[in-house]
This record gives structure tokens, C-alpha cells and sequence, in this order.
């Protein structure tokens, strides 16, 4: 019976064994697909996707800026505009003030 048992316990040592090492193949090889398919992969999608968002951020910053000189540019010109409305109103107006003052003048006399 000791003699059984001890043959039965080298086989179960065996059939373990050879799962170990199968488990161990099958480890290793998804170990080897990580390092050499899925991590090079990764890394350079993450640079390209960097490279990408830095482009974005510079087109944004650019847009930025042609948006504040078009800011500025558009207050100017409403500035100027408004001078020039004012400063027509006033010719205008003092016209008016001589024509009237003429026609007072006229209707006195």
C-alpha cells in the first residue's frame, strides 16, 4: 500500500508539474505579447495623441490671439466711427443753428 500510494503521489507530482510548466508557458507568452505588441503599440499612440494635442493647443492659442486683434480692431473702429458721428452732428447741428439764426433774422426784419 506505501508502495501505491508513493506511485500515486510521484504521478500527482508529475500531472502537477506539467501543469505548472504549461501555466508557465502560457504566462511567459502573454508576458512576451505585452512587452513586444501591446506596450510599443501604447506608447506610441500616447506620443501621437501628445503630438496631436499639442498642435490643437498651439491652432487654439493662434485663434486666440487673431480673436483679441479682431477685439481690439473692432473697438477701434467703433471708436473711430462714433468720433466721426459725433463730429458730423456737430457740423450739423451749428449749420442748423446758423440757418436758423438767419431765418430769425430775416423773419425780424
Amino acid at each position: 500500500m506505501l508502495g501505491r500510494a508513493t506511485l500515486e503521489s510521484a504521478e500527482s507530482s508529475r500531472e502537477t508539474s506539467l501543469r505548472i510548466y504549461a501555466l508557465a508557458e502560457v504566462v511567459g507568452g502573454l508576458n512576451q505579447t505585452i512587452v513586444e505588441d501591446i506596450l510599443p503599440a501604447w506608447i506610441q499612440k500616447a506620443e501621437s495623441d501628445q503630438k496631436h494635442a499639442e498642435l490643437a493647443f498651439k491652432q487654439a492659442g493662434n485663434s486666440l490671439e487673431w480673436t483679441k486683434r479682431a477685439v481690439i480692431a473692432s473697438a477701434v473702429i467703433s471708436l473711430l466711427a462714433t468720433w466721426w458721428q459725433i463730429s458730423v452732428s456737430q457740423d450739423i447741428d451749428h449749420e442748423n443753428s446758423l440757418s436758423q439764426k438767419t431765418t430769425e433774422n430775416l423773419l425780424r426784419e
